[in-house]
């Protein structure tokens, strides 16, 4: 007779950092773990890291308003899609609205987020990422970098 499912233990931490160039962070962390064992089987927990680009305000306030725009829809009421297809919906719709709000206030088209987004849903992970925030997988005392940097210094690393 087999015992219980092991039950997923979730530990989140994060680390946002300056830089050597900016003189304030433009990064937002956000995450959700719902509470309702019905949601957490049926949606997952979110993860997010939003780092703003522009060096201005709009840099913030884009990542923040990212963050905020996928949990929102992420969490939306059940639409018959999964987790994959939530996150990049919610993805895309944040993505769209920050474009948008650039283009109204005539911001340079630089200005904006680049992110990794990550949804744990039962024993999947589904990551959406762009950028140069970074997504490390630690599992029994071992770190493994998950995304790749696109970035400009990344390219050039790389043999661009």
């Amino acid at each position: 007779m087999a015992g219980p499912e092991p039950k997923l233990v979730l530990s989140v931490a994060a680390l946002t950092d300056t830089g050597k160039v900016r003189g304030h962070n433009e990064d937002y962390v956000a995450y959700h773990v719902p509470s309702e064992p019905e949601s957490l089987e049926r949606q997952g927990a979110l993860f997010l890291v939003c780092d703003g680009v522009g060096g201005g305000a709009a840099g913030e306030v884009a990542s923040e308003h990212a963050a905020r725009r996928i949990l929102a829809d992420y969490y939306q009421p059940e639409n018959g899609t999964g987790p994959h297809a939530k996150l990049l919906a919610a993805v895309q719709r944040a993505n769209a609205e920050i474009y948008g709000e650039n283009l109204r206030q005539r911001r340079r088209p630089q200005d904006g987020d680049d992110s990794s987004r990550r949804s744990h849903h039962r024993d999947q992970l589904n990551l959406a990422h762009a950028g140069d925030s970074r997504a490390y997988l630690v599992r029994e005392g071992h770190i493994s970098q998950l995304t790749k940097d696109h970035s400009w210094v990344a390219e050039m690393g790389a043999g661009g």
